[in-house]
């Protein structure tokens, strides 16, 4: 099934993001973060999927906390992983409350960061300690885990890595970046992969990985899968086209049709539209 993000339109409430993906006919939406808190967030949810049909899944950054900050379940700052645990059992819940299967949420990193920064340069800054990332963010994710039951599928998502950000750093601040780190993580403790294909894109050009040879390696490990293009040097969020590299992968992957497809493009719904119809083509 193919969803289409709520990010793709930049609205300061859900229920007015919602209403623009519904004019053009996108019923299955995936909830995520770009809106802000209000109190009457879940009734409009409700009253919307009841009016229009909607399917939901949920994502990342939602339900928008009264509080901004940038979720990270590796933080070794007390507030940060509190905050952000807090977050995703809000998200768990609500994935309960209108009987959605799948959460994904981003891997966590080990450098705490501001909203200002987030999809932008990242000012030099020194790096947690390693062990005590790990070590917090697998007790943050069993967690989780036990709330989340057999109700709701908890997914990871691969962080994005800029050639920007990875200059600036002088190093890989972030967890699930690559086929490596996938194995590491899960060396350290159990999940499923939400693959993101723009952010393994840029991840390998700024790491010298062969982008080809990674979604390769990577794409037999998921079953959830999000989409958006770029030119491999930060996460721009365009649409796929015919002639690119990224729709070439996807046409040659094999039960591509059995796994969930997110759209998180940012270039204008109708590009959003025209994607999911070549996508839709070979599904």
């Amino acid at each position: 099934m193919i969803y289409v993000s709520s990010a793709c339109v930049k609205e300061n409430s859900i229920k007015n993001s919602i209403e623009k993906l519904i004019k053009f006919d996108f019923k299955n939406i995936e909830l995520s973060g770009g809106t802000s808190y209000y109190d009457a967030l879940t009734e409009d949810l409700v009253n919307l999927k009841k009016k229009h049909d909607l399917n939901y899944l949920i994502h990342n950054y939602f339900p928008p906390p009264k509080e901004n900050f940038v979720i990270n379940l590796a933080s070794t700052n007390d507030k940060i992983s509190h905050q952000s645990l807090e977050l995703c059992k809000q998200a768990i819940d609500m994935c309960k409350y209108f009987n959605i299967a799948k959460y994904s949420v981003h891997a966590g990193f080990r450098l705490d960061i501001n909203s200002e920064e987030v999809g932008k340069k990242i000012k030099k800054k020194i790096f947690n300690n390693k062990e005590n990332s790990i070590k917090n963010f697998k007790k943050n994710w069993e967690i989780l885990k036990k709330i989340a039951g057999e109700e709701v599928e908890l997914y990871l998502e691969n962080n994005v890595l800029s050639k920007l950000n990875y200059e600036t750093q002088q190093d890989n601040p972030f967890f699930l970046t690559d086929f490596q780190s996938y194995q590491e993580l899960k060396n350290e403790f159990d999940f499923k992969l939400l693959l993101d294909i723009g952010h393994l894109k840029v991840s390998c050009n700024s790491l010298s990985h062969n982008f080809k040879e990674e979604y390769k390696k990577l794409i037999d490990h998921s079953d959830f899968i999000q989409l958006s293009n770029n030119n491999a040097l930060s996460d721009s969020n365009l649409d796929i086209k015919k002639d690119s590299d990224v729709f070439e992968l996807l046409k040659n992957t094999i039960n591509l049709g059995k796994k969930t497809i997110s759209l998180e493009i940012y270039n204008g719904l109708e590009n959003v539209r025209k994607t999911k119809k070549l996508l839709e083509s070979i599904i």
